[in-house]
This record gives C-alpha cells, sequence and structure tokens, in this order.
C-alpha cells in the first residue's frame, strides 16, 4: 500500500497484522507520531527516498521501520523529544533498520521497552548521543555507522575574558574561572538497569564516548559489546560499570586523532568476560587487552 505524509498515520492505525506499507519516495513530512497499537505480525513501513521530521512511538508493539532520512523537529537545537529523531517509549519489538538519522541532539532515544532492534542505520550530524536506551530490556544495536558529532563543549570563562573548552569544573575554579556544563556525548549510551542487549559489528568515530553504561544502584544485566571498531575521541572506549554477567570482546578500539586521549576499556564493579580487544593505549594482559581462552565466542578469527 502506497502512502504519503497525509494518509500514513491512519494507514498504520488501520493496519492488518503483517501489512507493509510503502511510503511515497519524496515525501517530506512532519513529525509522525503512533501510540497504542499492536499487531501480532509486525506491520512494515519501508520509507526509502523520504524524510521525516522525528518518529515518535508510544505503547507500539510490532513494528518494522526500513529506510528514509529521520531529522529531529527541532534539530540540534530542539528541545526534549523535539531535539530527537527517533523517540520509543513503553514499546516493544521494534526495529529501525537502513534509515539515516541526522540533524538531532539524539538520534534515537528509547525508554521503557522491550526487544528494539537497530540494523545498518546511518547516525550522523548529532550533537549529543547516537542511541540512548534507558530501563530497556532485550535488543540488538548491530552494523550502524554512528559518527560526526558537535557537542557543546565545557567551558571556563577566566577572570581576563579567556574562554577555555573542555575544562573540568575543579580545574576551572583552580584557575579562579566560571565554569558553565555541555553536552556529554555517547556513541552508545545505557542506563536505568538495561539488560540483554547486544552491540555488535558496528563503527563509532567521533568526539563522543563510544559504548557506556555509568549507571548505579541496580545493575546493568548481560550487555554485549562485540566487534565494533572504535575511533573516538574521550577517554571511555567501552565502560560497563556495575554491569553483570556482560561481555567486551574483540573490539577495536583506539583514538581518533594520533595526539588524542588515551581511549580504554573500564568495568568497575562488573563481572562477565573481558577479553580479546584491540587497545593500544591500554598495559598489555589488562582486564579487556589479555588473550581469550579458545572457543569463546565474539573473537574475530
Amino acid at each position: 500500500m502506497l502512502v504519503d505524509c497525509l494518509t500514513i498515520a491512519a494507514a498504520i492505525a488501520s493496519a492488518q497484522p503483517g501489512a507493509t506499507l510503502t511510503v511515497r519516495p519524496g515525501s517530506d513530512c512532519p513529525p509522525l507520531e503512533l501510540r497504542g497499537r499492536q499487531w501480532a505480525k509486525p506491520v512494515t513501513i519501508i520509507a526509502t527516498g523520504a524524510r521525516f521530521q522525528g518518529v515518535r512511538l508510544r505503547e507500539i508493539d510490532g513494528l518494522i521501520w526500513r529506510g528514509g532520512t529521520l531529522v529531529a523537529e527541532g534539530g540540534k537545537t530542539g528541545a526534549a523529544f523535539r531535539g530527537y529523531s527517533v523517540r520509543i517509549q513503553q514499546s516493544r519489538n521494534i526495529t529501525f533498520e537502513d534509515t539515516e538519522m541526522r540533524d538531532a541532539v539524539r538520534g534515537a532515544v528509547v525508554a521503557d521497552s522491550a526487544n528494539i532492534t537497530f540494523r545498518g542505520n546511518h547516525i550522523h550530524t548529532i550533537r549529543s548521543d547516537g542511541i540512548n536506551m534507558a530501563r530497556t530490556h532485550g535488543g540488538l544495536i548491530e552494523r550502524n555507522h554512528i559518527h560526526s558529532f558537535s557537542p557543546i563543549p565545557m567551558i571556563c570563562t577566566l577572570k581576563s575574558g579567556e574562554v577555555q573548552n573542555e575544562v573540568s569544573r575543579r580545574d576551572c575554579a583552580a584557575r579562579g574561572g566560571e565554569w558553565k556544563d555541555g553536552d556529554h556525548p555517547d556513541g552508545v549510551q545505557f542506563w536505568g538497569a538495561p539488560s540483554d542487549i547486544r552491540v555488535v559489528d558496528n563503527r563509532l568515530e567521533g568526539n563522543f564516548q563510544a559504548i557506556a553504561h555509568f549507571g548505579r544502584g541496580e545493575p546493568a544485566r548481560r550487555l554485549v559489546a562485540e566487534r565494533n571498531f572504535i575511533r573516538v575521541e574521550r577517554s571511555h572506549g567501552v565502560s560497563f560499570f556495575n554491569c553483570q554477567d556482560c561481555r567486551i570482546v574483540g573490539n577495536d578500539i583506539g583514538r581518533l586523532k594520533p595526539d588524542g586521549r588515551n581511549v580504554v576499556i573500564r568495568t568497575p564493579d562488573a563481572t562477565g568476560t573481558f577479553c580479546g580487544n584491540r587497545a593500544p593505549d591500554m598495559r598489555a594482559g589488562n582486564a579487556g587487552t589479555q588473550r581469550c581462552p579458545p572457543g569463546t565466542p565474539g573473537v574475530p578469527g
């Protein structure tokens, strides 16, 4: 069934399980908001050649979105959800694949959901986060290319009027300056005790932390980072804090710029398998860089 900007919402609302809707190529659509639909067999939306100013899903079960350009309604200055290309809340069994997410504060933001997949997406021209998942259980993030971030820096204004970027609050205070926080960008970020999410075969390059869970309190469980290519400007290559039965295996982790910060693996208060990663900024034999036992899954051949 062929749809356009005016008819897509109604067509999805009345779609039968397993239906396929194709958005007319060249369509330039306002934000699409879908709420409260469940399908036993997923409905597929093919949006190749179309553009949407954001897709927002709430209480949706069973949707596959393929192709298209997804930008934030408010661009890289949009407040809250108007700064997201994709927003998913209280939903399950959702897939976004082969899209371009761009011109946003955050590419995709997921909360309180289950079985969410991002596959083969091109996520770029972002201010803060590529994929942000909170309180989500079950998911796959694979073969995405995440790059070209322009975060707002932390700044320190000295009494002389000089402005210095990326200075910590403590260092700014020691210099007698006035400090203002900036963005804390992540390629893929988890929080809120997520579980059973795999991050595999992605390419992450830019001014951000690559893959991170920093949550306190209830731990994350069974997060996996395998075979990702990481070249970033910030020190956290893969960091799984407070993560139980988690895996960091077979990743290639390094600096985007030769004279940049060390990029490392961090696993405080974490248990699981951390081995077989290439991370030149870490000492040989450190947790994460030691050789894996024979037969360990996820180690590149």
